[in-house]
């Protein structure tokens, strides 16, 4: 029924669970909010004095009927009568937020100042990738992991795997969502006390397949697949492979193949592509690439700006200026001026590892339904 209403399933990470648990919970604070804001929206709201929220990131608040970009008033009301009273109006994300306010000006010593709209991370890090027309896929590799496509109309997921959210263009994003990327490497860089390169070094001496350890990186439960009370799990260990190298390759490998299972929903679900264009901080890592295009058996793809979402949040705001301007520019233009590819930073999947990866990723479901059925996650 959430999913007919709002285009989404609702998991423990959107805001509408917050603020019934803050409703609940702590029933003062919930009287006394005014408006509900996101952070970027707040943000907005500092420098300009406006209050409101563009459809990119409230799609992922779980109160957003994607189709109509609409709030779904009969949710809302589910949580408390006057909930959509403390929402700020809904925008295109194509529009400017507004001017800096003028006390800023004034302390800043700066004339008028447009703040475009700005965006959820992945839907900028969509400009920022140039994945802004069918036939293309984005992965991004940061504090969360997510594998994403631009559609031109909603994609909803009937099994609710998949967000269908708006994206930063006016149009809209599927996307499958990991939660455990570098929260989870700095837990194991931390164990082993390692640097960054001390990881990439380990993680290339180990061989695919971490000589058999299978693991399950839900050190803060998990979102695909939805495990909210989840946690990380190292199968098939023995006396060969109880080393550090292993474990760490098992890690990434863990890593790569949720977001793999979340590629194969997309795939489902009608969405083609040729290569998988990588961004985040995972990106920088040769090895990372290459697990990755060994395990999703895609090309894949490097930018010479490694960081999306802030190339993206900037070509939106060069892109709301001119328009703004009485100047407009195609987005597709300045996208293609911006985002250039980094060809050094190709991979291609390797064929002797494509059966082994294959047996991984069954493996790895079998293994998170198992537990979760048993209780054990």
């Amino acid at each position: 029924e959430l999913i007919r209403r709002t285009g989404n399933a609702m998991v423990p990470g959107y805001t509408a669970p917050k603020i019934l648990w803050l409703k609940e919970n702590e029933p003062k604070n919930f009287t006394h909010t005014r408006t509900i804001l996101l952070p970027h929206d707040f943000l907005n709201f500092w420098l300009t004095g406006e209050r409101q929220m563009e459809y990119g990131d409230a799609s992922g608040t779980g109160l957003l009927d994607v189709q109509s970009r609409a709030w779904c008033e009969p949710l809302a009301e589910f949580i408390d009568k006057d909930l959509l009273a403390k929402f700020p109006p809904l925008r295109s994300s194509t529009r400017p937020a507004g001017l800096l306010r003028s006390t800023l000006r004034e302390k800043f010593q700066v004339g008028d100042v447009l703040v475009s709209a700005g965006g959820g991370d992945n839907m900028l890090g969509a400009i920022g990738t140039g994945n802004m027309v069918t036939g293309r896929l984005s992965i991004s590799l940061g504090t969360s992991g997510t594998v994403y496509a631009f559609a031109e109309t909603p994609i909803v997921d009937p099994k609710g795997e998949i967000s269908a959210f708006c994206d930063s263009t006016d149009h809209w994003l599927a996307l499958a969502c990991t939660m455990n990327v570098a929260s989870a490497v700095d837990r194991v860089r931390d164990l082993f006390k390692w640097e960054m390169n001390a990881l990439e070094k380990n993680v290339a001496r180990s061989e695919p397949g971490a000589n058999g350890l299978t693991f399950l990186p839900y050190f803060d439960g998990e979102r695909l697949p939805n495990l909210p009370n989840g946690c990380g799990v190292i199968h098939g260990l023995n006396s060969s492979n109880t080393n550090r190298h292993d474990i760490a390759r098992a890690l990434i490998e863990g890593i790569v193949v949720g977001l793999a299972q979340g590629m194969k929903r997309l795939v489902d679900l009608g969405i083609r592509a040729d290569e998988l264009r990588i961004t985040g901080g995972g990106a920088k890592s040769a090895t990372m690439r290459q697990i990755v295009s060994d395990i999703f058996g895609l090309p894949v793809v490097g930018f010479k700006v490694g960081e999306g979402a802030a190339l993206g949040a900037a070509i939106q705001a060069a892109w709301t200026y001119r328009q703004t301007r009485g100047e407009p520019m195609p987005l597709e233009k300045i996208v293609k001026s911006a985002v250039k590819i980094d060809r050094k930073t190709w991979a291609e999947p390797r064929k002797e590892n494509e059966t082994l990866y294959a047996e991984l990723r069954r493996r790895h479901a079998d293994l998170a339904q198992k537990l979760a059925t048993g209780g054990y996650l």
